[in-house]
């Protein structure tokens, strides 16, 4: 019996109670087992009431629990604000582990239409592991050609300067340019920008604070490593903007901003 029933029950007791006098005449009286009987009943259910109320709260609670997600409009009008943004861009890193005494492997941005800014593979200073090149889509052949981070340092800094710059983590990133940056004793990079990752998760609820379950959710999947690389990362960052500043928890190939994503070297439509 639920906090509304019992109380209902509760009242009908009490009018019969009431009512089993009122039509006796002044020298008649209502049978007392009867009266007994029903005022211990009325007992019994006004004891049971608070929990009978915390039972119905706690339904209440999960009801609204169990209602449709929904997009958050604020977060909506900072996905179109970054958007329109004419310096925006999106960053990915690939590194030879997730420790914070990890190399930098790629540097990878696109601007805020989908094309390719700059795409610099690194040489570390020690070769990787299988599974780290794996992970980052990345061969030891296209390694043996790349250039040490010194050499390309003053090139990373002048094509972020000037940029508001968007990553999934953007803080580790910043924290791994400066690590190589004491290490290898360069100028620390500036860097303006925010991590989208926070955003997600005010926007999609819990399903927005993992990069690989959110762009499945929405319906553009990350490919498998060693097939996927930072360019599909970062490309798919670019496709949950486009998704929030919609105000839709779906992406949707055929809308009118997916059209207007042009994208340079196929691999991240892939």
């Amino acid at each position: 019996m639920s906090f509304h029933e019992t109380v209902e029950t509760i009242r009908r007791l009490l009018l019969e109670e009431r009512q089993s006098h009122e039509i006796l005449a002044p020298h008649e009286r209502a049978p007392l087992a009867s009266c007994e009987q029903r005022r211990r009943r009325i007992n019994d259910l006004l004891a049971q009431l608070p929990q009978r109320a915390k039972q119905d709260i706690a339904a209440l609670y999960q009801a609204m629990a169990s209602l449709p997600h929904i997009p958050s409009s604020q977060e909506i009008e900072w996905a179109r604000g970054v958007l329109a943004l004419p310096n925006l861009a999106i960053l990915e890193l690939d590194m030879t582990n997730l420790s914070t005494s990890a190399f930098i492997l790629r540097v990878t941005l696109l601007n805020g239409v989908g094309q390719l800014v700059d795409d610099l593979l690194v040489h570390p200073p020690h070769v990787p592991s299988q599974v780290a090149l794996d992970l980052a889509g990345i061969t030891k052949a296209q390694l043996a050609t790349a250039s040490a981070l010194e050499t390309v340092w003053s090139h990373i800094q002048t094509t972020l300067t000037g940029r508001y710059v968007i990553s999934f983590l953007l803080e580790p990133y910043r924290d791994r340019f400066m690590d190589e940056a004491r290490r290898r004793q360069l100028v620390p990079l500036t860097m303006l920008g925010a991590s989208l990752r926070p955003h997600c998760g005010a926007y999609f609820g819990e399903i927005g604070y993992g990069l690989e379950t959110l762009c499945s959710h929405i319906g553009v999947p990350l490919p498998q490593p060693p097939a996927r690389t930072s360019h599909h990362r970062a490309y798919r960052q670019l496709q949950i903007l486009h998704t929030m500043a919609q105000g839709k928890l779906l992406w949707h190939e055929g809308s009118a901003q997916a059209s207007q994503q042009p994208v340079q070297g196929g691999a991240y439509e892939q």
